[in-house]
C-alpha cells in the first residue's frame, strides 16, 4: 500500500510531512519511507532520504537516482551523463518493498520538487502517479496567498491521471501572511478541498489526519 507526497513547488514541506506521517505510522505498523530522486544528495551529510528512514525507523535506503548538484533533477541527471528513466523507478521501488515485505506495510513515497518539475525531457512528478498506483496522494502546499491558485493548478493536472482527489496539506510557510489564517476555510468554501489540513511549523501533524488515513487505508490506528 502506498502513499506519494507531492507538492505544489520545491522547498514547500514535503520531507517534514512525510517525515512527520511516516513517525506516526510507524508507532502502528511497518512503513517503508522512500525518496527514488533526490538531488543535491551527498552520502556524508544529511538527506531527504536519511531524514524519512530515521522517522520510518529503518536503514537508509539511498535514492535510485543520487545526484550531486541541487538543481532540478533532468539538469542535475544530465550534468552525470545519466537519465531517469520511469521503467528503473518503478522497479527500484518494486525492489525496496520485496526486500523490506512486512505485513501490515505501509509505503511511503516522497517525489523530488513540484508536480510538474522535470525528471527528464519526457517525465515529470506528475507521471509518477499512474506509473506507481498509490492508494493516495498527498499535495502539500505552501500556506500562503497564491496557494488557491497553486492547489488548483495541481489538482488539475493531478485530474488527467487519476480520478481521485488528492488530501491537501496546507503547511505554514517560514513567514505566515494575511493569507494563512483564511486558505483552509476558502478552499472548503470553494469546494476545491474536503478535508484540508493545516499543518503549523514546527508542530505535529494535525491529530484528525492520522486515523483518517488509516480509515481511508483500512489500517488500524
Amino acid at each position: 500500500m502506498r502513499i506519494l507526497t507531492v507538492a505544489t513547488g520545491t522547498e514547500v514541506g514535503k520531507t517534514y510531512v512525510t517525515a512527520a506521517l511516516a513517525r506516526a505510522l510507524a508507532a502502528h505498523q511497518a512503513v517503508l519511507a522512500l525518496k527514488p530522486v533526490e538531488s543535491g544528495y551527498d552520502p556524508a551529510a544529511p538527506s531527504d532520504a536519511r531524514q524519512l528512514a530515521l522517522a520510518a525507523g529503518h536503514p537508509l535506503i539511498p535514492p535510485c537516482y543520487a545526484l550531486r548538484r541541487p538543481s532540478s533533477p533532468h539538469l542535475a541527471a544530465r550534468l552525470e551523463g545519466r537519465t531517469i528513466e520511469a521503467a528503473t523507478l518503478k522497479d527500484w521501488v518494486h525492489q525496496q518493498e520485496a526486500l523490506h515485505a512486512t505485513t501490515p506495510h505501509v509505503t511511503l513515497i516522497e517525489t523530488a520538487g513540484g508536480l510538474c518539475s522535470p525528471l527528464s525531457p519526457r517525465l515529470t512528478n506528475l507521471d509518477l502517479v499512474p506509473l506507481l498506483g498509490p492508494a493516495l496522494v498527498l499535495l502539500v502546499v505552501p500556506n500562503r496567498l497564491g496557494a488557491l491558485h497553486e492547489l488548483h493548478a495541481a489538482q488539475l493536472a493531478l485530474a488527467t491521471c487519476t480520478a481521485e482527489r488528492p488530501w491537501v496539506l496546507l503547511n505554514a510557510p517560514p513567514t505566515p501572511d494575511l493569507a494563512t489564517a483564511t486558505n483552509a476555510a476558502e478552499l472548503l468554501q470553494l469546494g476545491w478541498a474536503d478535508a484540508p489540513y493545516v499543518v503549523e511549523r514546527g508542530a505535529p501533524l494535525p491529530p484528525p489526519l492520522l486515523p483518517a488515513l488509516c480509515t481511508a487505508l483500512g489500517l488500524a490506528v
